[in-house]
């Protein structure tokens, strides 16, 4: 530094001499500017000629003492490391020491827990025992008691025995005393015996229970009546409940199929569980012109549900792909995304219905899930399609929920397809074909 600061003030000083030697009149001013740049500049090259120099000398000692530093750094490299494997051993063996204590803990609690129980169970087995102790010599009567209760029923036979003597004394007294009147009376005056009191109101209880018999077949026959003529009229609400319902789908149908005369590339009809979801399926060549157009042509950015163009029109693949946008206020498929939101949402939405003019045909929803864009299972048309549904395996591992519903080489699978939040997700719910 300091042979490059002597050379650029040397020729600063050169410079300086030879403009004063052309221009005397400016000398005095053109000298003085030199000497204070030449001072500032030594200012400002004195910090970093400073810098140069203990760097210089720092590099020296180093060249000097290289061998030394080297140990040294070596050195505090073992250091460091023991010191760092003696801490991680101490952490670790206070570490299995927390848990032996832990687990000591835990197994007096349990013993203790045990314990108790055991306690438990031998009192209330001794409260039980007491109890049918008690109960045994409560049940069997002391000598003294069964002394009491034979001398009480003797005496009760005595009283019986005198009571019946009593009666018998009077009935003959009774009978003796009718004699001499019926021998005192003339014949024709003579009256005949009257019933007994008691058979006569037998009689009238035997009326009674006749006249109350009637009534009540009376009243058991009213009320087969009625209840007759209640199912009656339940049987016929609910023959008139299933009129309206089978005219509601026939009026139904009707209209599919008109709208579908109306609009040659509609080639069915969608309809979920509460109606939640119910549009017509468009199908053309393509995949891109219904994105943007509803199912009467218009533009549109809800675009239409549409049937995949590699897919068949009657809907008889293996797997069929039907896509529909994923809108904010829930039409087209926004109402799919509550299989995400709600678990529960399934239990009551486990069909579709796809309504075309052969019939109706009926999908149990057995498996829904988040897929990249361009999964797998946008592959399974046409004949790969049969491999798909031989065997789900690999793509029902990614559902959030699999009912375990059959499929196989036979099913007939409908794939439904909508857009996330993501630009890089879908989510698709698979449906198999059900009997009716």
């Amino acid at each position: 530094m300091s042979g490059f600061k002597k050379k650029l003030f040397t020729k600063m000083v050169l410079g300086a001499k030879s403009y004063n030697e052309k221009h005397k009149e400016h000398a005095k001013g053109v000298t003085f500017f030199t000497l204070g740049v030449i001072t500032v500049l030594s200012l400002l090259l004195y910090i970093p000629e400073k810098i140069f120099a203990a760097i210089r000398k720092v590099f020296g000692f180093l060249r000097k003492k290289a061998v030394y530093i080297a140990g040294i750094l070596v050195v505090a490299i073992v250091l460091v490391a023991g010191w760092r494997l003696v801490t991680n051993i101490r952490r670790q063996s206070s570490a299995d020491q927390e848990n032996g204590s832990v687990l000591a803990d835990s197994t007096t609690d349990n013993s203790d827990a045990v314990s108790l129980d055991e306690t438990k169970v031998t009192d209330q087995e001794e409260n039980t025992s007491q109890a049918v102790e008690q109960e045994e010599e409560t049940a069997q009567p002391t000598e003294p008691e069964e002394e009491t209760v034979q001398s009480t029923a003797q005496e009760e036979e005595t009283v019986q025995s005198t009571a019946q003597e009593e009666e018998t004394v009077q009935a003959a007294e009774q009978e003796e005393e009718t004699s001499q009147e019926h021998a005192q009376m003339p014949d024709d005056t003579k009256e005949t015996p009257q019933e007994p009191e008691s058979e006569v109101k037998t009689d009238e209880e035997t009326k009674s229970e006749e006249k109350s018999a009637v009534v009540t077949k009376n009243e058991d026959g009213q009320a087969g009546q009625i209840s007759e003529k209640v199912e009656t009229s339940d049987s016929k609400s609910n023959k008139t409940d299933t009129a309206e319902d089978s005219q509601a789908a026939k009026a139904a149908e009707e209209k599919i199929k008109s709208f579908m005369e109306e609009h040659p590339e509609a080639v069915g009809w969608i309809s979920m569980e509460d109606e939640t979801i119910s549009y017509p399926i468009m199908h053309t060549d393509n995949n891109e012109k219904y994105l943007s157009i509803d199912s009467d042509g218009n533009a549109s950015e809800t675009g239409a549900i549409f049937l995949d163009s590699r897919s068949a029109a009657d809907f008889e693949d293996s797997n069929s792909i039907i896509y529909g946008h994923n809108m904010k206020d829930k039409t087209m498929f926004g109402n799919l995304r509550k299989y995400r939101e709600d678990p529960s949402y399934y239990n009551d939405h486990q069909y579709f219905e796809i309504i075309t003019p052969e019939g109706i045909y009926k999908y149990k929803i057995f498996a829904y899930m988040d897929v990249p864009d361009h999964y797998v299972i946008y592959d399974y048309v046409s004949d790969a399609a049969k491999a798909f549904v031989a065997d789900a395996e690999a793509v029902r591992r990614k559902s959030y929920m699999d009912s375990e519903f059959p499929v196989n080489s036979d099913s007939k699978v409908i794939t439904l397809s909508t857009c996330t939040a993501k630009d890089e997700l879908r989510f698709v719910i698979l449906g198999v074909r059900v009997e009716e």
